[in-house]
């Protein structure tokens, strides 16, 4: 009897409703999803957010042609696709139905993602065009359309269909993610209500996205003034700090930067401090500048050129010949001690620092060392 069970159990077709495989293969998982996928697909064909999943997973990885084999016969059917039937032996409840068919709208666009991935853009368009009348347009397929559009267009006329898709679903995350991408690429033209949406309901990598796209559009005070409007988990709130200290740098809001450093934010970009110690010195707190890019150097170009432009002010051309000899030859750092010390008149020193090395540079850094050569020859008479 014992036997007759299992062998009943086994024959039984997957409970699609508590079955994970699905949700693994969303997540990434697919090593993990597939044999489950496989279960699923055999027992039941007309199971299309396992069958658009496991073809997902295909595509992602070394059985791309299976994927669009299988794929070639879903286009086929004209059909909307029924979740009904998948719960023809239990009692179908509007929830129930309503699960799968969300469940196949994610699966569709895990494929679209996998799709884009790879650049197969020609595919993707098809899946797109065959598969959105057959899951029912949703939000999944509104940031599916929007993810193609982006990655196969960049964000040429973009606009209208990433406010649209806002507009259509406006709590959806996924719509939101891609969204908040787009404004990562082109922050410059970003609407007030699109940021609006996305500081309000968006993941927080949405919200990182959307900030860093301010501040790479040159719009670092906006950068600030909008993450004023919200509040990260509690997991994620030592991703918002860095961005911060960039924004508040760029904005020239040295106030700020100093509360962020003064707190112990982890994480920050030494171009990033070299360019907050230059904001010190601009305003002429010399010590405090020092302090910020002394740890530094001689690693950190940028900090480099901060220290040596203090010292320059000081007078102390001792330290800036101490320093100068400490950078790695050929390096764009020791160009930059070079031109201090010719600035500084230490014309011998500068030469010894670059005369001769010309060559390993290239482009503008060869011109310029042409030029400090120039210069501390003419400084020395020669």
């Amino acid at each position: 009897m014992l036997i007759l069970a299992l062998a009943s159990a086994l024959a039984a077709p997957p409970d699609v409703l508590h079955d994970d495989s699905i949700a693994k293969a969303i997540s990434g998982d697919c090593p993990g999803a597939e044999p489950g996928l496989r279960r699923r697909v055999d027992a039941l064909p007309d199971d299309l957010g396992a069958r658009l999943a496991l073809d997902a997973c295909r595509y992602s990885g070394t059985e791309r042609d299976i994927a669009r084999t299988d794929l070639l016969s879903l286009y086929r059917v004209s059909a909307p696709y029924d979740p009904g039937v998948l719960l023809k032996s239990r009692e179908s409840k509007a929830a129930d139905v309503a699960y799968l068919r969300r469940e196949a709208q994610m699966a569709f666009e895990t494929l679209l993602r996998a799709m884009v991935e790879k650049k197969a853009f020609e595919d993707a368009q098809l899946a797109l065009a065959s598969l959105e009348p057959m899951v029912g347009e949703s939000g999944p397929t509104a940031a599916s359309r929007l993810l193609l559009e982006h990655a196969q267009n960049g964000v040429k006329a973009i606009w209208p269909l990433a406010t649209a898709s806002l507009a259509r679903f406006p709590d959806d995350a996924d719509v939101l993610e891609e969204v908040a991408r787009v404004v990562f690429d082109d922050g410059a033209h970003a609407p007030k209500e699109v940021l609006d949406a996305i500081f309000a309901r968006g993941r927080t990598t949405a919200k990182l996205n959307a900030l860093l796209g301010l501040l790479r559009a040159d719009r670092a005070a906006d950068c600030l003034t909008r993450a004023d409007t919200f509040r990260l988990p509690e997991a994620d709130r030592d991703k918002l700090p860095p961005i911060l200290y960039r924004c508040a740098v760029a904005a020239k809001d040295t106030a700020r930067a100093d509360t962020l450093v003064a707190a112990g934010t982890k994480g920050l970009d030494a171009r990033v401090i070299a360019a907050h110690a230059r904001l010190r010195l601009d305003a002429g707190r010399e010590a405090e500048a020092l302090a910020l890019v002394e740890p530094l150097v001689p690693k950190e170009t940028a900090a480099v050129g901060v220290v040596l432009e203090l010292y320059a002010r000081q007078g102390d051309t001792a330290k800036i010949d101490a320093l100068a000899r400490e950078l790695p030859a050929g390096s764009t750092a020791r160009l930059t001690a070079a031109s201090t010390l010719v600035t500084a008149r230490k014309y011998g020193a500068a030469l010894l620092l670059v005369e001769g090395t010309c060559g390993t540079y290239a482009g503008a850094d060869a011109t310029s060392c042409t030029r400090i050569v120039d210069a501390a020859h003419h400084g020395l008479g020669k």
